[in-house]
């Protein structure tokens, strides 16, 4: 953010701040160092867990750059084992959300935890 001008960082902090909780923070972290210990990055531990949910046959991917895309596709042939799948659940148990982050409309709330 050091690129925006005191105006646009004032205005991007008003518009994401109250929808990035403590909790949000730490299972990102969370996230990263379990995606270290997994030989991935956090972006490909992400998509990981979308690819093998029961029921999704494709992630949705959105890369802009070719290291993006690289990236993404390094998940193509792993598989989310039960005891990851386990570890990413407790991080954050399935039907809670850590932010309220893409949740604008009021009817669209998701069961926030901030319990960190």
């Amino acid at each position: 953010m050091r690129h925006l001008s005191r105006p646009q960082r004032n205005r991007r902090e008003s518009l994401f701040g109250d929808r990035v909780t403590r909790r949000a923070v730490a299972v990102a972290r969370s996230l990263a160092d379990l995606a270290r210990e997994h030989d991935m990055t956090a972006s490909q531990l992400a998509l990981l867990w979308c690819k093998d949910q029961p029921g999704v046959t494709s992630p949705i991917l959105g890369p802009r750059t070719m290291e993006q895309l690289q990236d993404a596709l390094g998940v193509l042939d792993r598989a989310l084992d039960d005891d990851l799948r386990a570890q990413l659940d407790r991080l954050n148990p399935p039907g809670n959300a850590v932010s309220d982050f893409h949740n604008s409309n009021p009817w669209m709330k998701a069961r926030v935890r901030d319990d960190a």
